[in-house]
């Protein structure tokens, strides 16, 4: 499961228009999402519940199946959720990202596309790269043809398999609240593929946040990267309560690439 291929899709089309069919009430999104988390089939009767950041492979693979049976009906599911992080993240892009120069976007576990639809036309001109662990998820992105490339790919899967220096925007949405080790790693690589000058923004449930913090702020006091801008907590999908545990609240921070070089051998292509 962690070492799938990294085999890439080809967009050689232009922007196609895609949308799911239908509709999702919230009982039955949440229903989907507590299953796609690991929570009984009981237990997400009773409400939405959080599970702390993944450690174990099994669970890495409960949340891989989840998502590769609902891939069809995610948007569905987000919709019905009233799901605030996309726009939370787009709105950080435009205050803080020079967008005019941007020339490479790299999505971090892309899921269905939805990212590069709502970026695409403010990174004008810029090409989008991404991957996500899910095949079923990377084909829908692939149906919106946004993408000069993706691939099936785990983020836990290090080296990720771009040359260093690649992108000059990294955005990765919610997928870090399922990884280990408090993003080590992880974000090594962000600072790795990305330029000089590059801007990485990451979202992860409030909850989550003090298990990243410290990887963030040890590779700050590197002088690999800066921080620009911190969001205060926010309801993370806007039809549930405060109260609701499943991600709830979530931050969102955004970062830029120093010119400082990444000097770690070992996590080199």
């Amino acid at each position: 499961f962690f070492s799938l291929l990294s085999l890439p899709m080809m967009s050689d089309m232009g922007p196609r228009s895609w949308r799911p069919e239908g509709t999702l009430s919230e009982n039955d999104a949440l229903l989907m999402m507590n299953s796609t988390l690991g929570a009984t089939d009981e237990s997400a009767k009773n409400g939405p519940e959080f599970r702390p950041p993944t450690v174990h492979k099994e669970e890495v693979e409960e949340v891989h199946g989840g998502y590769q049976k609902w891939s069809d009906k995610y948007e569905l599911a987000m919709d019905a959720l009233g799901w605030k992080a996309l726009d939370e993240t787009v709105a950080h892009v435009e205050r803080c990202v020079p967008v005019n120069s941007v020339t490479g976007v790299l999505d971090i576990g892309c899921g269905t596309g939805l990212m590069a639809k709502q970026l695409r036309a403010k990174c004008n001109g810029a090409e989008f790269f991404g991957f996500d662990l899910c095949p079923n998820m990377v084909s829908v992105a692939e149906e919106r043809g946004l993408y000069t490339s993706l691939r099936t790919h785990s983020c836990i899967a290090t080296p990720w398999p771009y040359a260093s220096g690649s992108f000059d925007l990294l955005v990765c949405n919610g997928v870090l609240r399922y990884t280990t080790s408090g993003g080590e790693g992880i974000m090594e690589e962000m600072v790795r593929v990305g330029r000089t000058d590059a801007y990485v923004i990451f979202h992860v449930p409030d909850v989550s946040w003090p298990a990243y913090s410290s990887t963030a702020d040890k590779l700050e006091k590197e002088g690999l990267w800066r921080l620009v801008e911190a969001s205060g907590p926010f309801l993370n999908f806007g039809t549930l309560k405060e109260d609701d545990s499943v991600n709830c609240l979530a931050r969102i921070r955004v970062y830029q690439r120093s010119a400082r070089p990444w000097s770690r051998p070992e996590l080199l292509n």
